[in-house]
């Protein structure tokens, strides 16, 4: 074989390997909304978390992006000036009401049997919870892992809902923050959380940095539209469980 032959079927392999970075692609469930959402994540400034392949938030270096197809909008632009609008209060009075359902530290208890969800063993815990909305007791069980790529995407996950949350100024988004701090402990993230979500597939496989990138030519917008702002709640339904 010629030289030239072999440069030619060589080339595109090493450029291949210099384009992707070993990741971890996790897709969980919500078996209740009837969908899935998948994070795709490199490191704190390269994560991608997506409903469909065109629908997603893109966390690129110091920005957060919501791509909805060719619409980009820029979030860390446009956060401060939706934070009174009637859709975010919505979120948030849905954010509150949910906090109120998650167990409180003392009602999580060990149960000393372990279950596997996709590939990842965790322990289950069982919690009693109130239903503030129809005041009964419900039961929990709840599957956490000590996982260290599971506890380092969920930190991640954390911190960016931290820095955007904190500008609404809203009780429900530090409401729901404040109970999954205080009932889950640092070092573990979860598996399966009753029947609300699971993780349905977690795969460590080289990501390449082109899924980070910015659709290209298309402008950055400050203000969402109407079709955006659908985008914003189908993408927090995740966080509205």
């Amino acid at each position: 074989m010629r030289i030239s032959h072999i440069l030619a079927l060589v080339i595109p392999f090493i450029l291949g390997l210099q384009t992707a970075t070993a990741g971890t692609v996790v897709t969980w469930e919500l078996p209740t909304k009837d969908m899935r959402f998948k994070v795709e994540y490199l490191d704190a400034q390269h994560l991608r978390m997506s409903i469909e392949d065109e629908l997603y938030l893109l966390i690129k270096d110091t920005g957060i992006y919501m791509v909805n197809g060719k619409s980009i909008t820029d979030v860390h632009a446009f956060r401060e000036k939706i934070k009174d609008w009637t859709i975010v209060q919505y979120l948030a009075k849905k954010m509150n009401s949910r906090s109120k359902r998650v167990p409180e530290p003392d009602k999580l208890e060990a149960t000393g049997r372990m279950e596997t969800v996709a590939g990842i063993t965790g322990e289950i815990y069982h919690a009693a919870i109130t239903n503030n909305e129809t005041g009964l007791q419900e039961s929990r069980e709840i599957v956490l892992t000590k996982n260290p790529r599971m506890v380092a995407l969920k930190k991640i996950m954390q911190a960016v809902s931290d820095e955007n949350m904190k500008s609404f100024h809203n009780k429900g988004f530090e409401n729901m923050k404040s109970a999954m701090k205080n009932s889950f402990p640092p070092d573990v993230a979860i598996l399966r959380y009753g029947n609300k979500f699971q993780v349905a597939s977690f795969v460590e496989t080289n990501i390449d940095k082109a899924r980070f990138q910015l659709p290209n030519d298309n402008p950055v917008k400050a203000i969402p539209s109407l079709s955006d702002l659908s985008t914003f709640v189908r993408l927090a339904a995740p966080f509205s469980y």
